[in-house]
């Protein structure tokens, strides 16, 4: 009896470390609007890896979520946007297009003809990145004042597979 009793208890610790490790590398997200439309569309499911920035900083393109200053119903809330600056470049929105260190940004993940709204001309602070919708009409993001840059600090993790719909199940790009 006590034999059997150590082989359950070793199942059950494995099944719980095994849990640890799935709940942080692949932590579940529900995308909510359309704000990263066509990429990632309202009610899609995602996994999120929540250790990727320990060791490393987001770079340009990754899809981050992030804590935002934004509220609903009093609670502040998590929000899905790709990276477009990092700290220490230049960047610049104008006529529709989005330059970094006065290069114009190649972005084959928003629809062909799709206008980067608003002006805007600065550089992004130390500790922060620029974040953008591929929605760019529809999109609450580092242009507005209620986003602005986002500190590095403030990222939850990196989208990096969608499980959900099952039409579109693998890797986000």
């Amino acid at each position: 009896m006590k034999k059997k009793i150590m082989e359950w208890r070793k199942v059950i610790i494995f099944a719980a470390i095994i849990s640890l490790v799935i709940a942080i590398l692949a932590r579940p997200t529900i995308i909510t609007g359309e704000s990263m439309t066509p990429t990632l569309g309202h009610g899609c499911v995602l996994f999120v890896n929540q250790l990727n920035y320990k060791t490393k900083e987001p770079t340009h393109g990754d899809i981050i979520v992030f804590k935002s200053n934004i509220k609903v119903d009093g609670k502040k809330i998590e929000l899905i946007k790709r990276v477009i600056a990092l700290e220490g470049e230049q960047i610049t929105i104008g006529d529709g297009k989005v330059f970094i260190n006065q290069e114009e940004l190649e972005e084959p993940y928003i629809p062909q003809g799709m206008l980067t709204l608003g002006e805007l001309d600065g550089v992004v602070p130390k500790g922060r990145v620029f974040v953008l919708g591929d929605n760019r009409i529809n999109s609450t993001d580092s242009r507005s004042y209620k986003v602005g840059s986002v500190k590095v600090d403030a990222v939850v993790g990196k989208a990096y597979f969608r499980l959900l719909p099952l039409s579109l199940v693998g890797s986000v790009r």
